[in-house]
């Protein structure tokens, strides 16, 4: 049996984004080994799902010196002990780091997931480009050898670093995101009553939530009633976080309702009547698939990664990036169209179940590894 270690940055993201691709693994007769940091002390969590845990330390945000030379110790020590046939590593501290160690141990087979680009490549003016100078210098490293395969999750993405010269055509591989459980969202029909505009995502500047305050702004002086509600919370690793108090804020004006971090994702996709996203840029956002597995229509961006998600006018409505007025109309057309929501919303569904179902993700996954080892 070959084993398999499965790095990435956190296990909350492990236990969101990839148990699909542990059990694919698994089921082809792998020995899977999950690394990561224990950001929401989740471990156990994992180990309920029959996957082998070890902690790397691990910080995002952190670049002491100190801190970066124990990530880089601990994933040595880590290979050494495992010797795995393929390490996949996930997240951009993991891609970097863990390919080094990976090549300086010849392991066999190394996969890399960039599953989104982030404020690296969101970020203006001049110390936005250095930034993104750096990242694509480091992931031309991380990114070569010929045992090595960098998936992106959108088209734009692989192109952007085919174009940069980070990655070589021929070991770039586009698979549209992480998929979704298709059982466990599944279609249901919305609630009558105010319709519910849900914002799902991490709370940074970078999702769009500024433009979301002001578009609301603009719909509470249009009298157009629905209520807006974020769900999730600040990530303290990002500098592009919303402060908690900011957010309190708007919930003291009534213009948001917050409900936190929920873990019951399904349950929130039952309870929205419309889901958006006004982000700069994703990979492939995991909760706009979520959205449309549960027939729900959404509003996104014009930008890498939602548009691989909705087809505007068919599941949703695409609408340009900062632009809080275009944000605004489209909720005031879904809010008061009923049947157009009904009729997105099962669009989205056919979309997810045809293109987006977290097995059939997985297994495009797999076959990644397949052409490493060749």
């Amino acid at each position: 049996m070959s084993k398999v270690l499965l790095v990435t940055n956190a296990e909350w993201y492990f236990l969101s984004h990839r148990v699909a691709l542990a059990r694919a693994l698994r089921d082809a007769g792998h020995d899977v080994v999950i690394a990561a940091e224990t950001e929401q002390q989740r471990a156990a969590e994992v180990e309920r799902l029959g996957f082998r845990f070890v902690r790397i330390p691990l910080a995002r945000r952190s670049a002491r010196p100190t801190a970066e030379l124990s990530t880089l110790r601990a994933l040595y020590d880590l290979y050494c002990v495992e010797k795995p046939w393929a390490v996949h590593h996930i997240t951009i501290k993991p891609v970097i780091y863990g390919s080094f160690v990976a090549r300086a141990l010849k392991i066999p087979v190394v996969v890399n997931t960039i599953p989104g680009l982030g404020y690296m490549f969101t970020g203006t003016g001049s110390s936005g480009i250095a930034r993104r100078q750096v990242a694509l210098t480091l992931y031309r490293f991380a990114l070569s050898g010929r045992n090595v395969r960098a998936i992106f999750q959108n088209p734009d993405d692989r192109d952007l670093f085919v174009r940069a010269g980070a990655i070589d055509p021929a070991r770039a591989v586009t698979i549209l995101g992480s998929g979704v459980d298709l059982e466990a969202f599944a279609a249901t029909e919305a609630s009558s009553g105010t319709p519910l505009v849900v914002m799902p995502a991490r709370l940074l500047w970078d999702k769009g939530i500024g433009e979301l305050i002001e578009a609301t702004r603009i719909l509470q002086a249009r009298r157009v009633k629905c209520r807006i509600i974020l769900v999730g919370r600040p990530d303290p690793y990002n500098p592009s976080s919303v402060p908690e108090t900011m957010l309190r804020q708007w919930v003291r004006e009534g213009l948001i309702e917050w409900w936190g971090f929920r873990d019951d994702m399904a349950a929130v996709m039952r309870a929205a009547h419309i889901v958006v996203l006004p982000s700069y840029r994703e990979g492939v956002p995991k909760a706009l698939l979520e959205a449309a597995a549960a027939a729900r229509p959404i509003i996104a961006t014009d930008v890498p990664g939602c548009r691989e998600v909705v087809k505007d006018g068919v599941n949703g409505i695409l609408i340009p990036a900062r632009n809080a007025g275009a944000l605004a109309e489209a909720i005031e057309r879904l809010v008061l169209a009923p049947q157009l929501r009904l009729n997105m919303g099962a669009a989205g569904r056919a979309l997810a179940v045809e293109r987006f179902g977290d097995h059939a993700i997985a297994m495009q996954t797999v076959a990644a590894y397949s052409l490493a080892a060749s």
